[in-house]
């Protein structure tokens, strides 16, 4: 029996398309999604998660880590700024955008 061509490859296995079986499916590979696919995998359950984007969504990889990290470099520079209050004298203070902005933009997660 010849099969219809839906114009996309699938990898065959004896003759059909492979398939998976999972017990639990997460959409959205988002803060809430992994969450959840990693509660289901202690439990002890095969978990797949779809994802269009990067893993992580946009709070991860846009959003609030990103945003946090800035937020903390800003709050260093007024940490630095403030320390002659308290009696430090900081002088020759350089900031080098280039390592903030690849440390931003490398951060990782285990998933």
């Amino acid at each position: 029996k010849k099969e219809k061509s839906t114009g996309k490859k699938q990898k065959k296995v004896a003759g059909r398309a492979a398939q998976k079986t999972f017990d639990y499916l997460v959409i959205g590979a988002g803060s809430g999604g992994l969450a959840s696919g990693r509660r289901a995998a202690g439990l002890g359950k095969k978990v797949a998660i779809i994802e269009h984007g990067p893993v992580g969504g946009t709070c991860v990889n846009v959003g609030c880590i990103p945003k946090k990290v800035m937020f903390y470099c800003a709050s260093h520079a007024e940490y630095i700024r403030d320390h002659a209050d308290y009696g430090f004298k900081v002088t020759d203070v350089k900031f080098d955008w280039s390592i903030i902005k690849k440390n931003r933009d490398d951060i990782k997660f285990d998933i």
